[in-house]
């Protein structure tokens, strides 16, 4: 899950109330308008990246559903 710093603790929440406490999260900073059309293009290059790469270096855990 991707969340801005401010959401951060909302979307922590969010993810134990749907059962999943140990969701990982990439937080990021929320783009500024001030900042330039490239530096924010890098920034989502580097979290689609890092978002792939964590998806694919382990395969998740098989849970077993509850009864």
């Amino acid at each position: 899950m991707i969340a801005y710093h401010s959401f951060a603790e909302a979307a922590e929440r969010q993810a134990k109330l749907l059962g999943v406490p140990s969701m990982k999260f990439a937080v990021v900073e929320y783009p500024k308008p001030t900042d330039p059309e490239e530096l924010n293009r890098k920034k989502l290059q580097y979290l689609f990246e890092k978002s792939v790469e964590g998806l694919v270096a382990a395969p998740p855990k098989k849970v077993p559903a509850p009864q």
